[in-house]
């Protein structure tokens, strides 16, 4: 009975826990302490506007403004990614050198901060397939495959790892 005549907008209290029966309502139905209730509800609407009767409603702290992207210090960040990208290319010139210890030596570096980097993992599996040490060869080939898909590694990269992986596993 609370919103009873008051239309949009109106926001009724927490239903409250059902009263016993008075001595002449039935134990057996609801509608006479449904038509209690809605008269009790009603009548609070009616002293609505008295300064008498205040209904507490759940207030919400305030809200407060954090623009987290700009407040941190990236510096680092990007120093540490652009040091993982000139490790990349040093690999790369060993190895096309046939300096794979060397690229090993690097590459475990690197994963230890960027621990998913697809290309760190096809490094080392195919340095360590290179060096004939197959159990770590299919330890970090498997490893790149995980991770392969999620960051956009090429079908053709996948599919030589799958290779690559099947062969060390056969010797």
């Amino acid at each position: 009975g609370y919103c009873f005549n008051i239309g949009v907008g109106c926001v009724a209290p927490v239903t409250p826990v059902a009263p016993i029966p008075k001595a002449n309502e039935s134990s057996s139905s609801y509608q006479n302490g449904y038509d209690r209730g809605f008269a009790i509800g009603y009548k609070k609407t009616l002293n609505y506007n008295d300064e008498a009767y205040e209904r507490e409603r759940y207030q919400t702290s305030e809200p407060e403004y954090m623009d987290f992207i700009y407040s941190q210090d990236h510096s680092d960040k990007l120093k540490l990614a652009d040091a993982i990208y000139k490790a990349k290319a040093k690999m790369m010139e060993l190895a096309s050198e046939g300096l794979e210890n060397e690229v090993l030596e690097i590459a475990y570096a690197c994963i230890k901060v960027s621990p998913y980097d697809p290309e760190i993992l096809l490094i080392l599996a195919f340095c360590n397939y290179n060096l004939k040490n197959f159990k770590n060869a299919v330890l970090w080939g498997k490893k790149y495959l995980k991770y392969a898909k999620k960051y956009g590694q090429s079908y053709e990269s996948i599919k030589m790892m799958k290779e690559m992986i099947y062969e060390a596993e056969n010797k």
